[in-house]
């Protein structure tokens, strides 16, 4: 490599880098303007923001392995307990190669974590959307009733809970007002893809409150 060609190549590499440096500094700042904008939403609405990665009960029981939040925030919907927490997790990744050799890689997906005590009585249970095809057919029954369409694009589990749901809950799942949930030792939860922003906090809040309407609470 001659000298005029070294001089070239160190140009190049110092102008790469610092485009690399202004990205991370932009995408920094961005990240700070976001946590920014949620912990002021939270002193507006009574709610506490907690920060560095906090580690609420429920985490080990979120749906993906690893999952490192960014961010929890606590407050009460509809008189009671509820938590919004950003973060997300590291999916491992095997890239198979022209020439047959093989590299790790690393792919990151960013969630959101919907959490609100359940009614007194409120049963360990999950909801789980059923496969395109169940879905299609579903549809296309002839007269079909909501408790059909639901059947069809959804899955009870354990299946025994199903006639504890509240027609409410039943017409939220189907008109898409909230996503699967689970619920486990009295508390609901949801997961949204992507990351949340201080825009999408009153939308969050309302999907809580209509997951505090999903059960029937059994009557004494």
């Amino acid at each position: 490599m001659s000298g005029t060609q070294m001089v070239l190549w160190a140009a190049a590499a110092a102008a790469i880098l610092a485009v690399a440096g202004r990205v991370a500094y932009r995408r920094n700042q961005g990240e700070k303007a976001r946590l920014r904008e949620v912990r002021e939403w939270a002193d507006t609405h009574g709610w506490a923001f907690t920060g560095e990665n906090p580690r609420p009960p429920w985490q080990d029981r979120s749906p993906h392995e690893n999952v490192t939040l960014g961010y929890l925030l606590e407050g009460r919907v509809a008189d009671r307990d509820a938590t919004i927490g950003s973060g997300a997790y590291v999916v491992p990744k095997t890239i198979a190669a022209g020439d047959g050799s093989k590299r790790g890689e690393t792919a990151t997906y960013h969630l959101t974590v919907l959490t609100v005590r359940a009614g007194d009585g409120t049963p360990d249970m999950e909801i789980q959307a059923r496969g395109l095809g169940a879905k299609l057919m579903g549809s296309l029954a002839q007269n079909a009733t909501d408790a059909d369409a639901f059947d069809a694009r959804f899955e009870v589990r354990p299946p025994e809970a199903r006639g504890r749901l509240s027609g409410a809950g039943v017409q939220a799942l189907l008109d898409s007002e909230v996503p699967a949930w689970s619920v486990r030792d009295g508390e609901i939860m949801a997961v949204l893809p992507g990351t949340t922003r201080a825009e999408d906090l009153d939308g969050h809040v309302a999907v809580l409150s209509r997951l505090t309407e999903i059960v029937r609470t059994p009557r004494h």
